[in-house]
């Protein structure tokens, strides 16, 4: 009798509360498997966003960085931007002087052309003056004229056609066809007489285009200081003396003021800087 209350009675009993507590201790298992991988799931997570955290922290301060060493170095660099001013970033390493002019070619924006020049800034660090042109939107440069080009200025319908000012050189008219480049100095540096000691700043050189007539009817105005010359050919032929801008009296004109323009609609209106009337 006691087998068969045993059998039909108690084991019963003893078999269920072992079935429970396995059921009870696996579903508190799979629980805390299901805490844990979401525990796992999230730590990994945060871990990602840490390594990306740090991966923006790197660049950003390498980017910083490569600014502020450009600046120290007293280089001239040339900056990009492709979001509207939001973001820039240095086109090369390429160390420049001092950039006094970069234009755009009108139809091809990867025909980038820099005009640099020498001061007291980068004369001790190595910054090279010249005319440079980039084919690649700034990636690389190669210099097509040696010099210290303090401005050039591209013929508003022919964008063939520059005319770039080369400090102790003078004015070049520069066509460029088929990538083959001519060098035409128009007019001389040795055309104008400097005060003696002013060399150096006299003989920067400011250009200005005026927008009527076609490419070999161009007014072309070239300022050296005080000095201002025109010249209704393109730059070709005769030239004009079109008086001395500083005839206001003894003016002191630094580089700030050293700017040049012509009217678009009027060739007769000619714009100077002038500094200290």
């Amino acid at each position: 009798e006691f087998w068969l209350i045993f059998v039909f009675g108690m084991f019963p009993l003893i078999l269920t509360h072992f079935i429970i507590d396995y059921l009870t201790n696996a579903y508190r298992k799979s629980q805390r498997d299901i805490v844990d991988a979401e525990k796992n799931r999230k730590i990994q997570f945060l871990d990602e966003e840490m390594i990306d955290f740090h991966s923006e922290k790197e660049s950003l301060s390498n980017r910083i960085k490569e600014k502020v060493d450009a600046i120290n170095d007293g280089n001239g660099n040339v900056l990009r931007s492709d979001d509207a001013g939001d973001h820039w970033r240095l086109t090369s390493n390429t160390q420049f002087g001092y950039i006094s002019k970069i234009l755009v070619h009108p139809s091809n924006a990867n025909k980038i052309y820099v005009a640099a020049d020498l001061n007291y800034r980068v004369w001790t660090h190595g910054g090279e003056s010249g005319f440079f042109e980039s084919k690649n939107g700034g990636s690389t440069w190669e210099r097509l004229h040696i010099g210290e080009v303090t401005d050039a200025v591209m013929d508003p319908d022919s964008p063939s056609i520059m005319y770039v000012g080369i400090r102790d050189q003078g004015l070049y008219r520069v066509t460029n066809e088929e990538e083959r480049w001519d060098w035409n100095l128009v007019y001389p540096s040795s055309n104008v007489t400097f005060p003696p000691g002013e060399q150096l700043q006299l003989s920067t050189i400011k250009i200005a285009l005026g927008r009527q007539g076609d490419p070999t009817s161009r007014l072309v105005a070239v300022k050296f200081h005080k000095q201002l010359f025109t010249n209704t050919r393109a730059g070709l032929g005769e030239w004009h003396g079109a008086g001395d801008v500083g005839q206001w009296g003894d003016l002191d004109q630094s580089e700030s003021c050293n700017v040049i323009a012509i009217d678009p609609f009027n060739n007769n209106v000619i714009l100077s800087g002038l500094q200290d009337l």
